[in-house]
C-alpha cells in the first residue's frame, strides 16, 4: 500500500497489520470526519480542511519516521478512531466543553471483545486493551507541554495545507527521537514550532487569530443547531457514529427556522463583531488551551525553549490568561444572540461553566 502524504511525501505501508487496520470499517469511517470540527461547505475557505483519516495516517507515518516500535505505530494509527462526526465540536454538544475529552471517554469501546478492531489486532498477536490506551506510548501521546507525534503531525499538517512548506521541511529535518522523546536539534526550530503551535491553536492576533475566532463562532453556531436537533428528535446520538455529511443532511432537511438560519449564516460569508467590553458581549466563547514547550539539543545537552527564551515563557502566560477570558462576541449578522436552544437567555457565568465542563451543554437551569 502506497500513500502520498502532504507532510511526509510518498510512503509504502507494507506491514500487514497496518494494511488490515486501514482497510477496516471503523478506520475508513474517519474519511468522513473533518479534523477541524466544521465540515466542508460550512467552514471558511482560508481554513485548512483535512480529515481524521488523513491525520491518523500522518501520526503513524511520523511514528515510523521516529523509529517507533510497530505496536506504537498501530496505536498511533488508531488513536483517533473513536472520534465522532464533527470531531471536538461535539464536546460542546454532549461532552465536557473545553476539556475536549468526549472522544477519550469512549475510545475503549472500539477495542471491546468481538469488535472488528479487536479481532484484527488479536489475529496479529497484539493486545487490544493496550492499543486502547494511547498514553502507554511515549512517542505517541504525552501531557502538555511535551512534544508527541500527535501534536507534531496536526501542527505540521495545518501548515502544509496553508502553504507553509518551508516550516514543514525544516521541522522534519530538525525533529528526532532520543530515548522515546521527540526533540529538536536546534533552538531556532524548536522555538519556531512552539510559537506557531501556540498562535494557531489559541488565536493570537498577528498569528492566525482571525481564523481561530471565526472557527470559535462556527463551533458555537453549529453546536447550537445540533443541540436543538437532538432535543427535537431530528437526530440521535447514534447519528454521530457516522460521517459529518450524514448528520448535515438531516440538519439541512430540518423545518426548524432557527436551524435553517444558522446553516445559511455558516454557508455564506459569516460576519461577526468582537467585543472586549463586558457591556457589549452577548456571548463569550471558550476553548481548550494548547501549547508545547519543546526540548532541543545544545552542545549535546537537552534544554527546553522556556529555559532559554524568557519572552516565550511570558507569551505562554499571556496567551493562557487571554484563553481564560474567552472570545467575546457582540453580534453575528443574521443571528439573534444568544441562541442556546434550551434557554431564553444565558449569562456569562453559566456559559463559562458550561464551556469548562461544569454544566451539561443542554443544562436548562
Amino acid at each position: 500500500m502506497e500513500v502520498n502524504d502532504i507532510v511526509y511525501g510518498r510512503s509504502v505501508i507494507d506491514n500487514e497489520i497496518l494494511q488490515d487496520l486501514i482497510k477496516s470499517r471503523p478506520f475508513q469511517r474517519l474519511k468522513g470526519v473533518c479534523q477541524q470540527g466544521v465540515p466542508r461547505g460550512y467552514i471558511t475557505q482560508n481554513q485548512p480542511d483535512f480529515s481524521r483519516y488523513e491525520h491518523s495516517i500522518g501520526v503513524m507515518l511520523a511514528l515510523k519516521r521516529f523509529n517507533a516500535p510497530l505496536e506504537e505505530q498501530v496505536a498511533g494509527l488508531l488513536h483517533d478512531v473513536s472520534h465522532t462526526a464533527f470531531s471536538h465540536l461535539v464536546d460542546y454538544v454532549f461532552g465536557s466543553g473545553v476539556g475536549e475529552d468526549y472522544q477519550d471517554s469512549i475510545h475503549w469501546e472500539f477495542f471491546k471483545e468481538g469488535s472488528e478492531l479487536s479481532d484484527i489486532l488479536k489475529s496479529h498477536s497484539i493486545d487490544p486493551k493496550r492499543i486502547s490506551k494511547p498514553w502507554l506510548y511515549p512517542l505517541l501521546e504525552r501531557e502538555q507541554p511535551e512534544m508527541c507525534a500527535d501534536r507534531f503531525d496536526y501542527t505540521l499538517r495545518y501548515f502544509a495545507h496553508i502553504g507553509g512548506n518551508d516550516f514543514v521541511t525544516t521541522s522534519l529535518s530538525s525533529a528526532i527521537n532520543r530515548d522515546s522523546t521527540i526533540l529538536f536539534t536546534s533552538f531556532p526550530q524548536a522555538r519556531e514550532f512552539a510559537i506557531r503551535h501556540l498562535k494557531v491553536w489559541n488565536g493570537v492576533l498577528g498569528g492566525y487569530g482571525e481564523l481561530y475566532q471565526d472557527m470559535r463562532v462556527r463551533y458555537y453556531l453549529l453546536s447550537s443547531a445540533l443541540i436543538e436537533a437532538i432535543e427535537t428528535g431530528l437526530i440521535k446520538r447514534s447519528d454521530f457514529d457516522g460521517s459529518d455529511l450524514h448528520v448535515m443532511k438531516k440538519l439541512e432537511a430540518s423545518k426548524s427556522k432557527s436551524i435553517t438560519r444558522i446553516l445559511n449564516v455558516l454557508k455564506n460569508d459569516m460576519e461577526f463583531e468582537l467585543s472586549d467590553s463586558r457591556k457589549n458581549q452577548k456571548v463569550i466563547l471558550f476553548s481548550k488551551f494548547r501549547y508545547v514547550d519543546p526540548i532541543y539539543l545544545t552542545e549535546g545537552k537537552a534544554r527546553r525553549v522556556s529555559d532559554t527564551d524568557v519572552e516565550f515563557e511570558k507569551l505562554v502566560k499571556e496567551v493562557r490568561e487571554r484563553n481564560k477570558a474567552g472570545v467575546g462576541i457582540a453580534s453575528i449578522k443574521g443571528i439573534e444572540l444568544p441562541i442556546l436552544p434550551t434557554r431564553s437567555g444565558t449569562n456569562t457565568h453559566e456559559q463559562k461553566k458550561r464551556a469548562q465542563g461544569d454544566l451539561d451543554p443542554r443544562h436548562t437551569g
